[in-house]
């Protein structure tokens, strides 16, 4: 890891505040990653190097980033390479529910620097916590300023926990030996670069994608969405999928409605459903985009009803009980059978949404 930093943004809408937080990050003493001075050689294998050697990913969000494809492959690549990422708005823009942009941040706790918003101190000292998170031995060239007046400074109070999607201001709402083995830094490099290589030959098509994407109005079209970890929910989805159907209830799974972009498909399959059964699992829990799926559900408030596959109960610090643990799960595993008992439940849950379809 070479860099505390990579500031994510579009060219367009976001250069006045990278300048800024770039002056004031390197003040601090940190490493930070941007194009305009480590872009070198090829654009796509040195964008994916960036994400690869830095902690933390810091996207500049705004409609111009959301539409951006370049944009789109850097926060999405970040995320499946399992980066902290830690989103600043920088224009009053919300992303659409249904957007790929939305599954990504909507849960994270954002930072505003536009208008009368200036939260770069705040930023700063997310940055700080995320750091030590993640325990690096990088460190700034010189002391912080709060680290510098530790001593003679009044403790910051902690900041307020807030989300993408609800802000915390009032007026708003993811053989070392071996010479022929790539690094996984050129391994990332070298499969970001094909996502490139195949986004440079449909430019138009994808930005006008994304567009339309982006912009559609969430219509509900499915009673139910199944989400689940394929290697161990395959089955139980299909039973479900079967039984739900002979009850002629629409039913959302990926292997029949993903087309086209993963997280767009992703989006638009949570916001146009009425309820969200997650097939729960360890292996569900550990997947990183089955929580960006419940976490995403949640926050745009769908009606969530779990189903355990198995006798598993998630820790008490996990991130999927802090969302189930007022949800009394149903039980298909084993010798237990609650199916019926499920479809009640879907049933009555679709009664308070009254649903026309």
């Amino acid at each position: 890891m070479d860099f505390h930093i990579m500031i994510s943004y579009n060219q367009k809408s976001g250069t006045d505040c990278m300048n800024k937080l770039l002056t004031e990050l390197k003040r601090r003493g940190y490493k930070v990653w941007v194009d305009v001075e480590q872009m070198h050689g090829e654009i796509y294998k040195s964008m994916a190097e960036g994400i690869a050697s830095s902690f933390i990913i810091v996207p500049l969000v705004s409609e111009a980033y959301e539409l951006s494809p370049y944009c789109g492959l850097e926060l999405k690549h970040a995320q499946t390479s399992q980066k902290a990422i830690i989103p600043v708005k920088i224009e009053d823009y919300r992303p659409p529910k249904d957007s790929w942009l939305s599954l990504i941040i909507s849960h994270r706790r954002y930072y505003k620097i536009f208008g009368d918003f200036d939260e770069t101190d705040e930023l700063i000292v997310g940055i700080e916590k995320e750091l030590k998170k993640c325990k690096t031995d990088l460190q700034p060239t010189k002391k912080s300023p709060t680290q510098e007046s530790a001593s003679n400074m009044t403790q910051r109070p902690e900041d307020q926990n807030s989300s993408f999607g609800s802000s915390h201001h009032p007026e708003d709402e993811e053989q070392d030996l071996q010479p022929t083995k790539k690094s996984p830094t050129q391994e990332s490099a070298s499969n970001m670069n094909q996502n490139y290589g195949k986004l440079s030959t449909s430019m138009t098509d994808e930005r006008s994608d994304q567009q339309n994407e982006g912009r559609m109005a969430s219509k509900m079209e499915f009673h139910i969405m199944i989400s689940y970890y394929q290697k161990r929910g395959a089955d139980c989805m299909n039973k479900l999928l079967t039984e739900l159907r002979k009850r002629d209830y629409k039913v959302w799974v990926d292997v029949e409605q993903m087309h086209g972009k993963f997280y767009n498909c992703m989006a638009e399959g949570i916001a146009s459903s009425f309820v969200f059964v997650p097939l729960v699992s360890e292996a569900y829990e550990l997947s990183d985009n089955c929580e960006l799926q419940l976490k995403h559900a949640q926050l745009i408030r769908k009606a969530i009803i779990p189903v355990k596959i198995e006798d598993y109960q998630p820790p008490k610090n996990s991130w999927l009980l802090h969302i189930l643990s007022d949800r009394s799960p149903y039980k298909i595993f084993g010798n237990v059978d609650e199916t019926e008992n499920l479809v009640v439940g879907i049933e009555k849950e679709l009664k308070k949404c009254k649903t026309g379809i």
